[in-house]
């Protein structure tokens, strides 16, 4: 398993993880940060089982959704709730090595799929529907639909218990059988019925949900179906496990596809090379 330490003093973190990976008895490969577009990149290629992170770059960690790990702070006070940072190198090594990473994080197995679109919202809904009737063939497939003013229960012509909103008001349950709806071989959360009813959504929440969802250990795909109505719904794309676009061939959604990517890129958020641009379907296709 993989400890990642993320401090900005770089003297500090060098000399941590030296002394850490050189005891005998630590169940962990440390690795060591000093900046989030650092952790975020190699985060990215690697699974990162424990964050220990100093206390003053937390806000900044989750402003960059990196949130889906599990973290001990480093704190420059002894009566709070971590690790003291300023106390002995063989005491930290003895309270990383002893921690246990709790099995809904480590058991977590479901791969997370994001698709959105800078044009048609139907098109890519369409797309987003096709890729997870593919997929329902081999894995154990759920269908998040993050939009507003998208009846997917109309559309398709199915019966739908529960939507999005309702998900996230019983985000503690165990059981999401009663807000899943079926189609295709594969099971739907459809799109909130009103856009009033999660109008303070953010990028955030909807990690929490996937995680709890991906803990209950019952789909082996989530496909997020992703709308841009989400304050910064784009940095979704640093969490997921693959992110893709859905672009139409109009000269005009490739002009603003290829500047979504250079904006991406020059906010140091995601690579290019990790977008994988697919081309948009029509209902007739799914």
């Amino acid at each position: 398993m993989i400890c990642g330490i993320l401090d900005s003093d770089l003297e500090y973190t060098r000399r941590l993880v030296d002394y850490i990976n050189g005891c005998r008895n630590c169940s962990y490969d440390v690795v060591g940060f000093t900046g989030l577009p650092q952790l975020s990149q190699y985060a990215r290629e690697n699974d990162i089982s424990l964050l220990v992170i100093d206390e003053t770059l937390v806000e900044d960690l989750k402003a960059l959704e990196i949130y889906d790990k599990e973290m001990i702070l480093l704190t420059r006070s002894k009566d709070a709730q971590g690790i003291y940072k300023y106390q002995s190198a063989s005491v930290i090594a003895d309270i990383i090595s002893s921690h246990k990473v709790t099995d809904k994080l480590h058991n977590s197995k479901a791969s997370v799929m994001g698709i959105a679109s800078l044009g048609d919202s139907g098109r890519r809904c369409a797309t987003a529907l096709s890729l997870c009737k593919s997929m329902a063939s081999e894995s154990k497939v759920l269908y998040i639909g993050i939009d507003e003013f998208l009846p997917l229960d109309k559309i398709l012509n199915i019966e739908s218990p529960g939507d999005l909103s309702d998900l996230m008001m019983a985000l503690t349950s165990s059981d999401i059988d009663g807000l899943t709806c079926h189609y295709g071989g594969f099971d739907l959360i459809i799109p909130p019925r009103s856009g009033n009813d999660v109008e303070h959504l953010q990028v955030k929440d909807l990690i929490e949900l996937v995680e709890h969802i991906k803990g209950l250990g019952i789909y082996e795909k989530i496909v997020l179906d992703i709308g841009t109505y989400v304050k910064e719904w784009y940095k979704l794309f640093i969490y997921v496990d693959e992110a893709c676009m859905v672009v139409s061939q109009v000269r005009e959604e490739l002009i603003r596809y290829e500047d979504f990517l250079g904006f991406l890129e020059y906010k140091g958020l995601i690579n290019r090379s990790r977008i994988r641009k697919m081309e948009a379907l029509n209902w007739t296709e799914i």
